[in-house]
């Protein structure tokens, strides 16, 4: 009797949606980027108030202020979501082992993570948590060309988890 190999994922990139973490993306956005902040406010559909109010304020506060604004958005927003999770995950599960496993060989260094996410937002086009396992990408992409931009913040995650274990002092 013949063997065979079953291919199950090495890591597996799931595909959410997390108001909290868009609303901490936005308040981290806002604070890092202070004479950007109405252009910011503007691109994101942040009352100015608000987005000033955000800057001025701890990381709790800023985050309640924001929640109303992100609430409404992803309200109008959730039919969409829904259909475009489906949508990014099928497209993404087509490439995810040989992508993982390809970037595991050549940089010669295992994922720190086995399950990665990426949030979907309206506000952010991508965000990467240097280390972490999780991502931020628009929602509003075509399934297949989202890839690029989606592998490319998991690869910098992936980079910082390299950084931050050997290359601590360089």
């Amino acid at each position: 009797m013949g063997s065979f190999k079953i291919k199950w994922p090495i890591m597996k990139l799931e595909f959410i949606l997390d108001k909290n973490y868009d609303a901490e993306m936005i308040y981290w956005v806002f604070k890092k980027n202070p004479g950007k902040l109405a252009l910011l406010a503007k691109k994101m559909g942040i009352d100015l108030d608000i987005a000033k109010k955000v800057q001025k304020s701890d990381k709790e506060k800023g985050i309640k202020l924001l929640n109303d604004s992100v609430s409404k958005k992803y309200k109008v927003l959730l039919p969409h979501f829904q259909k475009t999770i489906k949508l990014y995950q099928s497209s993404w599960d087509k490439i995810n082992n040989e992508f993982f496993s390809t970037i595991e060989k050549i940089t010669g260094y295992p994922w720190k993570h086995k399950t990665y996410f990426c949030v979907l937002s309206p506000f952010h086009r991508g965000i990467s948590n240097w280390g972490g396992n999780k991502i931020v990408r628009t929602w509003a992409e075509n399934p297949y060309t989202m890839r690029k931009i989606t592998a490319h913040e998991l690869l910098i995650s992936h980079l910082f988890t390299i950084f931050e274990r050997d290359f601590q002092r360089e």
